[in-house]
């Protein structure tokens, strides 16, 4: 069992955004990220699923041609080998959960 708390673990810092692991095993990945406003993941594509869940917030996301407004509670699955990008509209925070063994 692994334990986090995840409001405890923010982190926020004017020049970019903080990407923290919050968990790693051979099946899977969390990372927490946290976005001051205006703030970006740049675009990528993952070789496996993403789940995207927003903590606090709000910010859009984009996958492939397609752009969600998320807002806190927000959950957003990536199917893997599309392009995805995330940018912040207010302090943000998210959690990114991957299976890993797909290409993570």
């Amino acid at each position: 069992m692994h334990v986090a708390d995840i409001l405890a673990e923010r982190e926020f810092s004017p020049q970019d955004k903080v990407r923290k692991e919050i968990y790693r095993s051979g099946a899977a990945k969390v990372l927490l990220i946290c976005f001051e406003s205006g703030q970006a993941l740049e675009p990528c594509v993952m070789g496996a699923e993403v789940v995207f869940y927003v903590v606090e917030g709000t910010g859009r996301i984009r996958v492939e041609s397609t752009t969600v407004d998320v807002r806190q509670g927000s959950l957003v699955v990536v199917p893997a080998g599309l392009e995805r990008q995330i940018e912040a509209c207010s302090p943000m925070v998210v959690l990114a959960l991957q299976a890993l063994g797909q290409g993570g």
